[in-house]
């Protein structure tokens, strides 16, 4: 039977003959014949094996036609005997191929087979694969019944037939079967049926999903590429997935990410970055969607394989003109992927150097991109490059200058992601852990100063080397203008020399071995040759600072030798500085000590800058903390949090100013505000109880210390906090009434008070607090040194007013908490306040009457009767003190002095004693 099977791009190829010898399909059989045909086909399989295809395809051909009206257990057997059929040839075709002795007709008759049974396979996988992909269909369910779904044959497994169906086409391309073609070349419409059933395959997002069926399919992709020459349809078909599948980005990265590294082809990420690149940007523009997953698929492609996406890295940088601010974004990431995974060795190369740098000056440019969403992505790009420490150092303080400007930008994301990048860079700073400008300035002006004194002994040094570098330069110079003017004369001569010139220079020589080379050759009088080297030098090194300045102080200079004189004046005049200093080295460790001093000076001075740079911010983020969006909120506070654990100077503005979010509606923010707190504050990190409080303690003194009325009011809120969710335990508790009570040796008056006003604070949570201790209250703060100190008093009746708070429930009732009328504190307040009207030297008189007046209304059953004895002992006193001013006055003045004031014109007035108690007070006490 000679014929050939010709792969059809569609079914109804196979009913026309357009070639002699052709295999047509001679009858469709009707769908009632299916099962008898494939009866027919099962004897014949028995009989001849997997070459029964060669009479049976017409048979297998309609029941594919048919295949979507055919009973499901009718195609559950019909695939069952085709899968059996190629496996078993697959078997048998190793050796097949290996026999060296096959003649053309047995060659044509397994190529036959071999395509029909892969042709009828890869429909059969592709049309069940679509009727399992199709919408569920849902039984609309009438009244009282449940709702059923429209099912195939539960038996037949589709996920588990799909898999066997890949091993077999994998089994297949990993063949030599090329031997079966002559010449031996896989045809094109083959490599085509077999990719196309895979690329379907993937169409599904449930394939995406099941890793075994993926590697299965990037494995027959991955030999079709590497054998069969695929690349190039590849590229273009991973394309075309992406504009219409965004659930296949992931997957196709790592598929080629397999074809790079397990098939070494390479190649092909060079196509698909190709292709992409000559897309027009109106249509990136036009197709959201699209643009969406090819940028996802280069980020994640460049994620995995950076390096070779590095290679290919210019194709795409025109993308950065485009409108698409997706694609825009996708580029940055990619050389922000670049940067850090490939680009942040220690050892690069002067190539590399210079494409990080010109990578990095194309992430700057781009802060001030006209779109908010590329601003926003770049400044992501630069966290990352900062957190993962790829940034050169001698960028860093231009990036913070440019971060600090898109502060105030007017995208609220975009300053989101610059407040975090802001706070990236302090916590990842190079410099130090401790980042007070204050102090970093006195020890930059200290170390400057020493440096300052050790250079002026070396100034002679200094002048007898460049005396002789000039002297031996003269000569030189003579020289080389006679060999200039030599050359200049024939134009011709001088660009055959220039075209030799790259015999002088090696490939791997960076521009300072260069000029080295070139350096020596004037000091061994080979002139001409360093004359050719510098031509050659400023072509691949145009942007060396040597051959910038030059052209920069010579551009109205049309006389090109006499550049070329002045470059190689300058570059000898620095190749002599350098040698001295080596030999200066190796011979004086005075020199070493300079240079050390010299690093320490450069160190301190880029801390200085660093600190003086992240304090200029603090004012900009500290305004953010009241914006009304809470992305600023949120990052403003991380930001001062980060910034007062590295001891940024002006930070302590703004971690007062969040003490007023505790009272923010939006609980994430009040959240945030309280988990800073505690982490800056109730975290001291120890393992010792005691020394963990003492720490806890000074903080929070700390922080009250201070504080204006309104921060002291939200520190309260937060205090209650703490103490509801118990980060305020019983030692802090215990340790704050040690203070109060100055059993801690070498407490202040004030850390007294201090550590009372926060008693009183967490009261307002628990008001076992106090009242556990009113007795210590009582005689510690109404004791002796009440006295003298009315502020403790009164902070002291702040705690006990804590005690009036009766929450009850509605609609109940419950009896306020008093004391008796007798109680010590209220006769140690009525005793203070009386014997405290005469102090005048005391301003706090009347706020700490004030409070005393509130406790003993608040606290006392009787309180009428308390403030009416209050009374009764400030009038006897005032009384009596006016009396005895009285009769004092009376008898120490003069008669001279009686008879003015008994006159009716006198102009005089009589001033009020000073020991006299003002009467205001008593007047606030009866009021």
């Amino acid at each position: 039977m000679d014929f050939e099977f010709l792969l059809p791009m569609s079914k109804d190829d196979l009913l026309n003959r357009t070639e002699a010898g052709q295999y047509v399909v001679e009858e469709v059989f009707p769908q009632r014949q299916m099962p008898d045909r494939l009866q027919d086909y099962r004897k014949t399989y028995k009989s001849k094996g997997p070459s029964a295809i060669l009479t049976c395809f017409d048979s297998l051909f309609s029941m594919l036609c048919h295949l979507k009206n055919l009973d499901p257990e009718l195609k559950s057997e019909a695939w069952s005997i085709i899968l059996t059929g190629i496996e078993d040839y697959v078997d048998h075709l190793p050796a097949i191929l290996d026999n060296g002795n096959m003649n053309s007709h047995d060659r044509n008759t397994n190529l036959n087979v071999l395509k029909m049974n892969s042709y009828i396979l890869c429909q059969f996988m592709e049309q069940f694969e679509s009727d399992a992909t199709k919408p569920t269909i849902l039984v609309v369910p009438t009244k009282g019944r449940t709702k059923s779904r429209k099912r195939s044959n539960d038996s037949f497994d589709w996920e588990t037939e799909r898999e066997k169906g890949l091993a077999v086409l994998c089994q297949i391309v990993h063949l030599n079967i090329h031997r079966l073609w002559e010449p031996p070349i896989v045809e094109e419409e083959f490599v085509n049926l077999i990719t196309n059933c895979c690329y379907k395959l993937m169409e599904n997002p449930g394939v995406s999903r099941n890793k075994t069926t993926k590697e299965a399919i990037f494995d027959i992709l991955g030999a079709m590429i590497k054998k069969y020459n695929h690349t190039l349809g590849a590229s273009l078909k991973i394309i075309q997935l992406l504009h219409h599948f965004e659930h296949l980005v992931s997957p196709l990265a790592q598929a080629v990410e397999k074809f790079v590294n397990q098939y070494n082809n390479k190649s092909i990420v060079s196509e698909i970055m190709r292709e992409i690149g000559r897309i027009d940007g109106a249509d990136l523009s036009r197709d959201s969607s699209g643009t969406r997953a090819l940028s996802g698929f280069l980020v994640e492609l460049a994620e995995r394989i950076p390096a070779v996406v590095l290679t290919n890295i210019s194709v795409i940088l025109v993308l950065l003109e485009c409108e698409s601010y997706s694609m825009r974004n996708c580029v940055l990431s990619v050389i922000g992927e670049i940067v850090i995974k490939v680009l942040s060795n220690e050892g690069l190369n002067d190539k590399q150097k210079k494409d990080r740098n010109q990578f990095l000056d194309i992430l700057e440019d781009h802060l001030h991109d006209v779109h908010a969403f590329c601003r926003s992505k770049v400044l992501q790009i630069w966290a990352n490059i900062v957190n993962e420490k790829a940034i050169p150092l001698q960028r860093e303080a231009g990036v913070v200058k440019l971060v600090i400007g898109r502060l105030q930008d007017k995208s609220s994301q975009v300053r989101k992601n610059a407040i975090q990048l802001v706070t990236s860079l302090l916590r990842s700073n190079p410099y130090t852990a401790k980042l007070t400008a204050e102090e970093l300035k006195e020890n930059y002006e200290k170390e400057k100063a020493k440096l300052e004194g050790m250079l002026p002994g070396r100034e002679g040094d200094n002048t007898d080397t460049e005396g002789a570098w000039l002297e031996e330069w003269k000569h030189i110079e003579v020289c080389l203008r006679e060999v200039t003017q030599t050359l200049s004369d024939d134009d011709e001569e001088e660009e055959e020399e220039e075209m030799d010139v790259d015999n002088h220079f090696d490939e791997d020589e960076t521009i300072q071995q260069i000029k080295q080379t070139i350096y020596t050759a004037l000091k061994n009088k080979n002139y001409k040759t360093a004359l050719e080297m510098l031509v050659q030098a400023k072509k691949l090194w145009s942007d060396d600072p040597l051959f910038i300045n030059i052209r920069q102080t010579d551009s109205e200079d049309n006389d090109v030798t006499l550049d070329h004189v002045k470059c190689l004046k300058e570059l000898y005049k620095e190749c002599s500085a350098s040698v001295s200093t080596t030999a200066e080295e190796e011979n004086n460790p005075i020199v070493n000590e300079v240079t050390k001093q010299q690093v320490l000076v450069q160190y301190l001075k880029d801390c200085l800058t660093f600190a003086n740079q992240i304090q200029q911010a603090v004012p900009v983020i500290c305004q953010l903390l009241g914006s009304k969006n809470i992305s600023d909120i949120m990052g403003a506070i991380e930001f001062f949090v980060t910034g007062f654990e590295f001891g940024v100077s002006n930070s302590m503005s703004g971690i007062r100013h969040m003490l007023s979010l505790v009272w923010s509606k939006e609980s994430n923010i009040k959240e945030a505000v309280t988990s800073a707190y505690k982490r800056l504050y109730l975290t001291p990190g120890g393992s010792n109880k005691r020394a963990n409080a003492h720490v806890i303690v000074s903080n929070l003194t700390a922080l009250l210390s201070g504080a204006t009325l309104g921060d002291a009011t939200s520190l309260e809120e937060l205090i209650k906090e703490f103490v509801r969710t118990k980060e305020l335990n019983a030692s802090v508790i215990q340790l704050l009434w040690e203070t109060f009570t100055m059993k801690l040796p070498k407490t202040t008056d004030e850390e007294s008070r201090t550590s009372l006003v926060l008693l009183g604070m967490a009261a307002g949570a628990d008001l076992d607090i106090v009242r556990s201790n009113v007795e210590v209250l009582v005689r510690e703060g109404l004791g002796p040194r009440a006295d003298k100190d009315f502020s403790l008093v009164r902070d002291v009746c702040l705690a006990l007013t804590k005690l009036a708070v009766n929450k009850v429930k509605a609609g109940s009732y419950s009896e306020p908490f008093r004391f008796p009328q007798d109680h010590d504190i209220f006769a140690r307040l009525s005793a203070i306040l009386v014997s405290g009207v005469m102090n005048l030297d005391q301003t706090d008189w009347i706020p700490m009457a004030e409070q005393a007046i509130n406790v003993i209304y608040k606290l006392s059953e009787h309180p009428d009767i308390v403030c009416g004895d209050i009374i009764k002992s400030l009038a006897n006193v005032i009384k009596s003190t006016y009396a005895q001013t009285a009769e004092g006055d009376n008898g120490n003045r003069p008669d001279s002095q009686q008879d003015n004031d008994n006159r009716p014109d006198s102009q005089g007035e009589q001033a009020p004693s000073t020991d006299e108690p003002e009467p205001g007070m008593f007047l606030y006490c009866i009021l």
